[in-house]
């Protein structure tokens, strides 16, 4: 890896993805989540870690583990977005399953060994569909685990839903059954928080936290860091529901409105490991933190 460890402790390095379509030639600058990362990082900040740059995931960008920066083994990557683990390669891909919004892969091999750990949860993920491992699918609270296990979402519900981007549209609850519909009354969508101390083929730990879509990204990672910075300690599996009990906001001018439970409820669906939240009962509903109330 390039360069030399710095001699400042917890560093975190920011993963991003082009925000380009295919044929688009990708710049440095046009990154995705940028506002998503800025809550986390300001929830890391208290935990000792210091912002050093961002690395950029250009699309299909073979590189190898040297030719990015070094990593020390108290630092930390950050990607607040959704790893395209099974996305299509564009458009007109004919082996594309469904979506029709998707993010262009990188394929070096820091991609992939973020992409093996993402994978001991995640069994297939796009933007349309998303199936858990048998292995998070026993993390998951038994009540909770034959209709989370595999979801589909909406790609685009238009105005005049409580919430417009990739709400739960349906759950596939397993072979001989029908798929199963949500509540419409209750529309939600799920976010991931993912964490290990050692990112495999490298000594850095890595954190991945994301929404299935960039909307509930950035509400997600503002209730981590207004509601339950906590959780970030891992190393840990978070999966959460989130519950839309109003209309997003047309055009807020922050994601402060993602702070209140009379907006959007946090159901966790996984249970926490000590180091995160001991004292947290699995299910509960979590009020905003004293820092949230104004």
């Amino acid at each position: 890896m390039k360069g030399n460890p710095s001699s400042a402790a917890r560093r975190m390095f920011r993963i991003t993805y082009a925000n380009v379509e295919k044929d688009e030639s990708p710049k440095l600058y046009r990154c995705r989540d940028g506002m998503a990362f800025d809550e986390l990082s300001a929830a890391l900040t208290p935990l000792g870690y210091a912002y050093a740059t961002t690395i950029y995931f250009y699309p299909h960008d073979p590189r190898k583990l040297d030719e990015f920066p070094r990593f020390n083994s108290t630092d930390l990557l950050v990607l607040a977005t959704r790893p395209p683990l099974d996305d299509p390669e564009g458009r007109d891909d004919p082996k594309r399953f469904g979506p029709r919004k998707f993010i262009l892969r990188n394929d070096s091999q820091l991609e992939k060994g973020l992409f093996k750990l993402v994978r001991r949860f995640i069994k297939f993920g796009t933007r349309k569909r998303l199936q858990l491992t048998t292995h998070a699918k026993k993390l998951l609270r038994p009540e909770v685990r034959p209709k989370m296990g595999y979801l589909e979402f909406y790609e685009n519900r238009g105005t005049g839903h409580k919430y417009f981007g990739a709400q739960i549209q349906r759950h596939f609850v397993g072979p001989g059954h029908e798929p199963a519909r949500p509540d419409e009354s209750r529309p939600s969508t799920v976010a991931f928080l993912i964490r290990t101390e050692q990112m495999p083929g490298t000594d850095c730990g890595l954190l991945v936290s994301f929404g299935m879509d960039g909307y509930s990204t950035l509400i997600w990672n503002r209730i981590l860091r207004i509601r339950h910075p906590e959780w970030l300690r891992g190393p840990d599996f978070v999966m959460a529901e989130l519950v839309f009990k109003k209309p997003v906001p047309e055009k807020p001018l922050t994601p402060e409105f993602a702070d209140e439970e009379e907006m959007v409820e946090v159901r966790l669906l996984t249970k926490l490991s000590s180091r995160s939240n001991a004292a947290t009962p699995p299910g509960a509903r979590f009020p905003r933190s004293a820092s949230a109330r104004r």
